[in-house]
Order: structure tokens, then C-alpha cells, then sequence
């Protein structure tokens, strides 16, 4: 095998104020037995001197009262340092398997069969918007209702996608794979933003209402213009329950279309015609891209775009995004499963229903002879009713429910989610059977993340798949900057949760036996 020059770190890799990947380096080199290398790896990358982000401060106590609604507040945490974060030594990779015993030896010569990231909650927010209810927003019970950062969240969504980017050029991707909530409201301008920030365009403008420049010039605030990057590689549709309910809970109804596009902001929302955008009520500009898309409308948009991010017309005129993607010249196929409920509530919906659609698709792989990874915003634990009331819908498939349908397909070994904006590990099923569920944290919320996956065969009956966590890259964006400092003030002020999750959830190895 040639020689890979492109494996040695940059300094965009090992210098603490650009840290990327939260990792250390593993022991070793490449070659894993005389004669014989193994097939370029995220542990290949020399990442031994690569820190990884924390928040500086502990949480606030309980007793201070203080909200980052509150301009004043904020600007007090912020003098004080809650917004400030400290670079940590990088983690290395965990092995983990399903019944807590070692790892089988690595087989000689692996096989990659894919290379991908996961980018969970993006959570791209018009906070102008007179839909916005910041007025409710309670720490933990209602805390997505405002986040201080929200107006950073393109400038957060750009800096990821470079972020993405450069792991790229050292060791390529197959694809970035979305994990839902990728807009915050199921508007049309927010869909967008995000179309637009993943595709790139020279300027794009997250602003709406009136033309907003709370700090005169270009460049300066985060209602200018700028440049979106876009992604070098493709990416995939996964919908959330923000992408198609208001505020993620409610299904729109005219009265919600008519508040949207109008003039009055009666649950709060903020007016960045003033510096720091404080939280105000009353009378707004109006903007007809603040209507709220149907989920039919919003795929058919994606099916139309470039390759389609995995749909086409028919799961567009389903306004359901189920559907199969397989991975070129491999077993592997990722099944998506489209948990966001049309009837409403934050929680998943997979109705009885739908299990003879994603059976054919799951009976279509096996017979194929393929690999399942599944992908859902929602994970197993987190499906419900359908609705805000315990009533429900007909028919809800519940935890227990799905794990027993999905127990009938042991091809399937891996599932990747979103949803609880927290990094997290866990084998469902029996223990010589089940699959992996790995849930990405947020990119909106502290730890500001996304993960670099890749699955690798080995000859020896089992399959591995390496999860590391990625920071967000802000070195050269100062607003993304900004955006992250209110972030980790959101968090620290206990109005968000600790996403960062267990060191068993974060950069791990995760092993399984092959399906036979």
C-alpha cells in the first residue's frame, strides 16, 4: 500500500484553539500483522497532542434565578465567565460489547464498509419569528422555547459543516448523515437556511422580518450576510419532530399560518432591531417565508434537490421520509425510519400501520443479503402516543412493541439517533443479538457536537463501529464563536442539559457479531 501522507495531522488537527475531534491517539501503528496493512483509519490520524472542549464553570446554583432571556442577566454570566470553555486532554476509544466481555482480537485485515458523520438537532431558528413562544421557557420543562445562542445557529450550522469538511480531506466520507430537528419550526425560510447552509451559496441571509443590522458593517452581527461553505460530500434526510410540528409539539392549523406570517408576537420572540436581540412582545414585522411547510411540501423540495438526500416522489407525496440507502459496493444499507408525528407531541410515532412498509423494506435488505444500520430522529425509548394527551392515536407502536417487530430482523445491528441532544450508547435486545444504539448529541446545545462513524468487517464473525465525537471548529468565525460562548452559558446556567453524556457514549467501539 502507498505511502498516505494525507494521514499526517495538520495544524488545524493539533493545535488546542482549533480542536476538532475529541480524541487521543491510539497505540500502535497501522500495520497489524507481517505484510499486511489495514485500510486507513480515524485512529491513523497522530491525534495524541488533539484536546477536546468543556465548559470552564460549574452549573449555577438553583438558588440564582437569573435567565439568559434576560439581556441583563446574560450580559452578567457572561462578565463573570459562564461562558467560557477550557481545552481538556482528548479521550480515547472505548470497547464495548454486548454482554460486557472483551472485544475478539481485530481480524488482520478489516474491511471498511463506511464512512460517515452524524449531525443531530441543528435546530436552525427564525427567533424572530411572532410563532416563537419565549415567553414560556423553563429551565429543563420548556428550555428549547429560547436559547440565547439561537440567532448563532447558522453560523454554528457553517462552522460544523467546514468542521466536516476538513475531516474529510484526511480520510474521506461517504456521506453526512442528518438526525432530524434540523429546523427549529417547521418554517419555510428555516428549511432554507438549511438547504442552503449544507448545499452552500455565496451569501445567504438568517434574518426575516426587517432587514436587521444591530451592529453597523458587514460581518459583525448575526444578521449579516455571509458565505455558507456547503458540504463536500452528500448529505441524507432524517425528519424530526421540529421539522413539521410548531415548536416541534403542535400540528399547524390556519389560526398558527395566520400568527406566523402576521404582525403580533403575543408569546414573545426577539427584536434584533436592538443590540443583543432581547425578548420583546407586540407588534413584529411580518414575513410570508415564516409559513409553516407540510411535510409533503418539505420532501418534495428535498426529493428535487440535487440526488434528493435519499427520497424521492413517492415518499414526498407520502409526506413520510421511509426509505432504504444503500452504501456502494458493500452489504451495508441504512434504513430511515420517519418517527415524527403528524398527529403531534415531541414524542416518536411509528403507528401499527407502518409496520408492513418498513417490514418490506427490512424483508428487501435480507434478502439482498444486507446489513441494516437503522436511522430515526427518534430513539426506541423516546416513542409515543402521537399526541399531547395520553389518549393517543390507534394503534401506537410503543418500546416494547418495536424492539419485539425489530427482534424478527437480526440483520439489523446498529441505529443511529437524535432527539435527546445528549451523546449516548446502548445495546437493545438480547445479548447475543439486538443492535447498538448510538445517539448523537446536539449541534444547537452544548457540547455543540457531531460524531465521525465508520463500520468496519472482520473476519473473525464480527462487525465494529467507531464513534468519535467532534467538536464544532470556530477558529475562524467569530460569529460561530459568539454563538458557542452563549451556548455554554445557556448550559451552565442549568437551562439546557449536560449533552455531553458518559465517557461510555462518547468515542467508543462498539462490537457485534455479523448476522449470519
Amino acid at each position: 500500500m502507498p505511502s498516505l501522507p494525507f494521514l499526517r495531522p495538520p495544524p488545524w488537527l493539533t493545535a488546542a484553539s482549533t480542536l476538532i475531534i475529541a480524541t487521543a491517539c491510539s497505540s500502535g501503528d497501522p500495520t497489524t500483522s507481517v505484510g499486511v496493512v489495514a485500510p486507513p483509519s480515524l485512529l491513523d490520524l497522530d491525534l495524541s497532542n488533539v484536546e477536546t472542549r468543556r465548559a470552564v464553570l460549574p452549573r449555577l446554583s438553583p438558588s440564582d434565578s437569573r435567565s439568559p432571556s434576560d439581556i441583563t442577566s446574560q450580559t452578567e454570566m457572561l462578565s463573570e465567565g459562564y461562558g467560557q470553555w477550557a481545552m481538556i486532554e482528548g479521550e480515547t476509544h472505548l470497547t464495548l460489547t454486548p454482554n460486557g466481555d472483551p472485544a475478539p482480537a481485530e481480524a488482520a485485515a478489516p474491511r471498511l464498509l463506511v464512512r460517515f458523520a452524524h449531525v443531530a438537532d441543528l435546530q436552525l431558528t427564525d427567533d424572530e419569528s411572532p410563532s416563537r413562544v419565549v415567553s414560556v421557557d423553563l429551565p429543563f420543562l420548556l428550555d428549547g422555547a429560547y436559547r440565547p445562542q439561537d440567532a448563532y445557529l447558522c453560523h454554528l450550522t457553517n462552522a460544523i459543516v467546514t468542521t466536516l469538511n476538513r475531516a474529510h480531506a484526511m480520510l474521506p466520507l461517504n456521506f453526512v448523515l442528518l438526525g432530524g430537528d434540523n429546523a427549529d419550526n417547521a418554517q419555510e425560510n428555516e428549511h432554507q437556511w438549511l438547504m442552503s447552509l449544507l448545499n452552500g451559496t455565496p451569501e445567504m441571509h438568517c434574518d426575516s422580518g426587517s432587514d436587521d443590522d444591530p451592529v453597523p458593517g458587514p460581518g459583525n452581527d448575526p444578521k449579516d450576510s455571509f458565505s455558507a461553505v456547503g458540504l463536500d460530500v452528500p448529505w441524507l434526510w432524517v425528519t424530526g419532530n421540529h421539522d413539521i410540528l410548531v415548536q416541534g409539539n403542535f400540528v399547524p392549523t390556519s389560526a398558527d399560518q395566520s400568527v406566523s406570517i402576521g404582525t403580533l408576537a403575543e408569546n414573545g420572540t426577539r427584536d434584533w432591531s436592538q443590540p443583543r436581540g432581547p425578548v420583546i412582545e407586540g407588534d413584529v414585522a411580518a414575513d410570508p417565508l415564516r409559513r409553516f411547510l407540510s411535510p409533503q411540501e418539505m420532501l418534495t423540495r428535498l426529493a428535487n434537490d440535487q440526488a434528493g438526500h435519499g427520497l424521492n416522489a413517492s415518499q414526498a407525496t407520502s409526506g413520510k421520509a421511509t426509505y432504504r440507502y444503500d452504501v456502494e459496493d458493500t452489504n451495508l444499507s441504512f434504513v430511515v425510519i420517519d418517527t415524527a408525528s403528524a398527529t403531534g407531541g415531541a414524542e416518536g410515532l411509528i403507528q401499527e400501520s407502518e409496520l408492513p412498509g418498513i417490514a418490506a423494506l427490512l424483508d428487501e435488505t435480507r434478502a439482498d443479503g444486507k446489513t441494516v444500520v437503522l436511522a430515526s430522529h427518534h430513539a426506541a425509548s423516546a416513542l409515543g402516543v402521537g399526541t399531547m394527551t395520553s389518549e393517543g392515536v390507534a394503534a401506537p407502536v410503543l418500546e416494547d412493541d418495536w424492539l419485539e417487530f425489530l427482534s424478527n430482523y437480526p440483520h439489523v445491528v446498529f441505529s443511529m439517533v437524535g432527539h435527546g441532544h445528549v451523546n449516548r450508547a446502548q445495546h437493545l435486545g438480547p445479548a447475543d443479538g439486538g443492535f447498538w444504539e448510538i445517539m448523537t448529541a446536539a449541534v444547537a446545545d452544548y457540547p455543540h457536537q457531531a460524531r465521525l462513524l465508520e463500520i468496519w468487517a472482520h473476519d473473525n464473525s464480527w462487525l465494529m463501529l467507531r464513534a468519535t465525537s467532534v467538536d464544532v471548529d470556530v477558529q475562524d468565525n467569530a460569529l460561530a464563536q459568539e454563538g458557542l460562548e452563549l451556548g455554554v452559558m445557556d448550559h451552565v446556567a442549568g437551562w439546557s442539559i449536560d449533552g455531553l453524556g458518559e465517557a461510555t457514549a462518547r468515542n467508543v467501539e462498539l462490537w457485534i457479531p455479523r448476522p449470519e
